[in-house]
C-alpha cells in the first residue's frame, strides 16, 4: 500500500535575479530541477536554501542568509558562518553578495555529492528546530519551526543527494510504466521505514518516481477511496492528483 505522495513544503521567499554567467550556465546545462525553501525569524532574518540539479551535470546546493533588520552590519567579503542544530555541527565560507551593507546578504555554494553531505546531517537535526547561525559580528540567528519551514529546508537538501538525483535522472529517462511502478513501489516500502538508514531520502526517491508517473498520466487513487483500495491507474476525473 502506498501512503499519500511526500510533498515538497517549500516557501518561495525571494527570486533573485540570474546574473549574465548564471544564465550561460543555464543554458549550457540544459534543463534543471530546481527545488528552493526559506525560512525567517521575526526581525526578518531569511535563509534560503535551493537545489539546482540540471540534466547532465552535479547538482549544486546554495545557501543564502539575509542578516536581520536593525541588526550588526558586516562588511567584509567572506565569513564563516557556524549551523548548529541539536549535537550536529557545520561551517562553511560564505561570500558577500549584494551592493551596501543594507541590502547585502551573504552565500555559499556546493556542488556534488561533498558539498551536499556537509549541511545533510544538520538539515536533519534541525527539522524539530531550532537551528542556529553564528556569525562574526552578530548575534546568533535561531531558527525556530514554523509551518513546516525546517522540514523544507531539510527536503530541498535531500533533493540535491547523490541517489535522489540519481532517481530523478533514471525517472526521467522512463516510459515503462510498469517499470516506474516497481521502483517507486519499492522506494515506497523503504520511505516506511524498509530498513534504511535514512527514511527521508528514500520518501524524495519515491517522489521522484511517483512525479514522473504522473507527468506520464498515471495517478495512484480516487476520490472517497480508503488508503487500502487505492492503486495506480490511468488519471481520470476521479483520481487523485
Amino acid at each position: 500500500m502506498k501512503p499519500a505522495n511526500f510533498a515538497l513544503m517549500a516557501v518561495l521567499c525571494i527570486s533573485p535575479t540570474l546574473s549574465r554567467a548564471e544564465q550561460d550556465w543555464k543554458k549550457q546545462n540544459g534543463p534543471q530541477a530546481v527545488f528552493t525553501a526559506a525560512i525567517w525569524t521575526d526581525n526578518y532574518a531569511r535563509l534560503v536554501v535551493e537545489c539546482r540539479s540540471p540534466a547532465f551535470l552535479a547538482p549544486e546546493l546554495a545557501i543564502t542568509l539575509v542578516p536581520p533588520s536593525g541588526g550588526i552590519e558586516v562588511n567584509t567579503a567572506e565569513i564563516v558562518a557556524t549551523f548548529t542544530a541539536g549535537n550536529e555541527t557545520a561551517s562553511v565560507p560564505m561570500v558577500k553578495v549584494g551592493e551596501g551593507a543594507a541590502d547585502s546578504a551573504y552565500r555559499w555554494t556546493g556542488v556534488g555529492a561533498k558539498g551536499v553531505a556537509l549541511l545533510r546531517k544538520v538539515s536533519a537535526e534541525a527539522t524539530p528546530g531550532p537551528l542556529t547561525v553564528t556569525l562574526p559580528g552578530w548575534s546568533p540567528i535561531s531558527f525556530k519551526s514554523s509551518y513546516n519551514s525546517l522540514q523544507a529546508m531539510e527536503d530541498v537538501v535531500i533533493r540535491c543527494m547523490p541517489s535522489v538525483v540519481r532517481a530523478r535522472r533514471t525517472a526521467g529517462e522512463m516510459t515503462n510504466i510498469k517499470a516506474l511502478i516497481t521502483l517507486s513501489d519499492d522506494a515506497n516500502d523503504k520511505c516506511r521505514g524498509g530498513g534504511v538508514e535514512d527514511v527521508m531520502m528514500a520518501c524524495s526517491e519515491r517522489s521522484e518516481y511517483s512525479e514522473r508517473l504522473h507527468a506520464l498520466g498515471i495517478c495512484y487513487g480516487k476520490s472517497g477511496e480508503a488508503g487500502y483500495q487505492m492503486q495506480w491507474h490511468r488519471c481520470g476525473s476521479t483520481s487523485i492528483r
